[in-house]
């Protein structure tokens, strides 16, 4: 197995990145990084500039900064620490050291702020390489390992200043190289056995431009054979994981492929051997240690994440209960850290429709472990979106936790709730089958908070855009956006409105968000799990009341099919829109239709951060289905209704 697909497993990618132009800023390292990602991939642009000192970077970059896809920052190192520090004896001189430490903190702050022009300007998506940490120690005594005279500690410390320094820059994020570099040997590539501890660099680079002698150098008796043979240089293969890692990273950032949920069999993929056959009372158990083990706390950095996991087992339900902690003799995982359950001698395709089912989600959002090649290709066979893994037990945990394609950008709190508000969902729609949909929806004493996204310093920014980015089945166009589209999206005069969801089930949070600009409602996304309870009607019922604020009627609605979006495709429809006939895709609301608003929700957020200094202001944001009538003329004004109906529906002026 290549290391690059070792590292950044293949395995779970389903869609091609789509990466075609980044930017690369950097010193020589970059300049090798360059020449191998073009031989990697060469239908890739890149665009080099040469970055050795804070002033080196032009006023704008080679192309419109919104071409890139990404940009990449490798600062130098060299730069960075100075000169002084390869004169070792430097350090026996206690004012070196402190101007060092004082020094080496204020150029990696300015070298950092100098190469982030670009990404701070515009938002683009930007990757900063960290430190190649020397592979030896420079210290002049064992007593002296890892202490403040050990360049190898300083640049290591180094490494984790620069991380503290890049979280104060908005799409800004560490491309950990020093862990491809452990991974592949630094004594394959990296120049400190050759160069300067200093340098951070790769010999191949440092080498590559030297006369390549032939024969014995000048005063020399024996051969020098080249420095690849002499430690056998695995140069290419670094340059390799290096762009796998760039790949995944993107992918991660724009969610592509994204697991939602992993559901697992269980005789021989939880554990070794059958819970009915070797698990019983007097029976000798097969042991946990190894893949077992790690497949379990695997389980538990999925759900930290925010992916669901289920089971879906043919077995005894009652032996598995009884006999669970035997199989899992440590007590790390219980059944009700699984958000679904089937464990029966149904097909486990029929089980595997009926979890995703109660989770709201798609066969692509999904990941099916199995041990059983025969099962595997059952499930696959009838979910050819989803995928399946199981084959070798020693690679399912690293495909789990290091595919892209599990891994997120930002952790929410959405996020991390997402299993409970799960099992309360399937709560919710157990009891829902014995009322009637009327009565149901006004059993659920449902509120929406609505806010306005307007800066990606909001705290709700990384849930909206996660949502907005990882919903396929409620979202009206499919598009996915990057933070600088958002940017710029929001530059151009456009709005987004995001809500929130509690009712007596459960704190829902952030799971949904408008995008809207003049008259057009432009994209609507929403979590599945509130589908069926008329929030998105709510949702559009608000936005059309403040659009009406500043826009007369018509109001227009878009939307474009994709193959995941059945569940939004009548959206607009049932808010009170009517198709145009002309146009297939656009919806209009037009003058004297009023949108529909749900009775049983109530709305109690504001929809824009300063939406009015009036409490008549914020009496209308807070209450759009008055904002609406008021906008028809059915109402004079919001004062007039508050005395008419306001205080006898116990809603609130202030």
């Amino acid at each position: 197995m290549e290391l690059d697909n070792f590292l950044y497993p293949y395995d779970l990618q389903m869609s091609p990145t789509g990466l075609d132009r980044i930017l690369l800023i950097g010193s020589c390292l970059s300049e090798f990084y360059k020449d191998n990602f073009l031989r990697i991939n060469p239908s890739l642009s890149i665009d080099f500039l040469l970055f050795n000192g804070v002033g080196d970077l032009p006023e704008s970059p080679p192309a419109p900064i919104s071409q890139y896809d990404l940009i990449y920052v490798q600062l130098p190192m060299r730069s960075v620490l100075g000169d002084g520090v390869v004169k070792a004896t430097n350090f026996n001189n206690s004012d070196f050291l402190d101007d060092l430490s004082g020094s080496v903190s204020a150029a990696l702050r300015l070298m950092l702020e100098s190469a982030l022009k670009y990404t701070d300007q515009s938002a683009v998506f930007t990757l900063v390489s960290n430190f190649i940490v020397p592979q030896g120690h420079a210290a002049p005594s064992m007593a002296d390992f890892h202490s403040s005279v050990d360049l190898v500690a300083i640049i290591d410390s180094l490494n984790r200043e620069l991380y503290a320094l890049i979280k104060e820059h908005g799409n800004v994020y560490l491309a950990d190289v020093d862990c491809i570099a452990n991974s592949i040997g630094k004594r394959h590539f990296s120049d400190d056995i050759i160069y300067m501890y200093s340098h951070g660099g790769t010999y191949g680079n440092s080498e590559e431009n030297l006369p390549p002698w032939t024969a014995p150098l000048p005063g020399r008796i024996e051969f020098v054979p080249s420095v690849d043979e002499t430690y056998t240089g695995r140069t290419v293969e670094f340059a390799k994981c290096v762009y796998r890692q760039i790949e995944c990273l993107y992918r991660i950032a724009k969610q592509i492929d994204q697991v939602k949920i992993v559901i697992f069999d269980l005789d021989n993929t939880l554990w070794r051997g059958e819970i009915g056959d070797h698990y019983g009372p007097g029976m000798e158990h097969p042991h946990y240690h190894g893949w077992p083990l790690g497949i379990w706390e695997a389980i538990h950095h999925l759900r930290w994440r925010g992916i669901l996991v289920a089971i879906c087992s043919k077995n005894s339900l009652q032996i598995v209960e009884e006999r669970w902690d035997s199989a899992v003799s440590l007590p790390f995982i219980k059944l009700d850290d699984f958000a679904a359950k089937k464990i029966n001698w149904k097909t486990k395709a029929e089980n595997i429709q009926e979890i995703l089912h109660e989770v709201s989600l798609t066969a692509r959002s999904a990941v099916f472990v199995d041990d059983n090649p025969v099962e595997r290709n059952a499930v696959k066979a009838a979910y050819q979106d989803m995928r399946v893994i199981g084959s070798d037990p020693f690679q399912v945990r690293r495909i789990l936790l290091w595919s892209p394609e599990t891994q997120v950008l930002q952790l929410t709190g959405e996020s991390q709730r997402r299993g409970e508000m799960v099992k309360q969902q399937m709560v919710r729609e157990k009891e829902k089958a014995g009322m009637t949909r009327g009565e149901f929806l006004n059993s659920l004493q449902c509120q929406v908070r609505i806010i306005e996204i307007t800066s990606q310093a909001q705290s709700e920014y990384p849930r909206f855009f996660e949502l907005l980015n990882k919903t396929n089945q409620f979202n009206t166009t499919g598009k996915r956006w990057s933070s600088r589209e958002i940017v710029e999206f929001l530059e151009g005069g456009a709005r987004i409105c995001a809500f929130l969801v509690v009712d007596k089930y459960s704190d829902y949070g952030l799971v949904g968000a408008v995008l809207f600009k003049a008259v057009e409602i432009m994209q609507f996304v929403m979590s599945c799990r509130v589908l069926g309870m008329d929030i998105e009607l709510a949702a559009i019922a608000h936005v059309v009341a403040l659009i009406e604020r500043k826009a007369p009627r018509p109001l227009y609605g878009r939307l474009i099919e994709t193959d995941s979006n059945l569940p939004c495709r009548e959206v607009f429809l049932r808010a009170g829109f009517a198709e145009l006939q002309n146009e297939p895709g656009m919806f209009v609301l037009e003058s004297g239709v009023p949108a529909t608003m749900p009775g049983h929700i109530r709305i109690t957020g504001v929809a824009e951060p300063n939406a009015g200094t009036t409490a008549e202001e914020r009496y209308l944001t807070r209450y759009p289905d008055v904002a609406a009538a008021v906008a028809r003329s059915e109402c004079p004004s919001a004062m007039v209704h508050y005395e008419v109906c306001g205080r006898a529906e116990g809603r609130i002026w202030e």
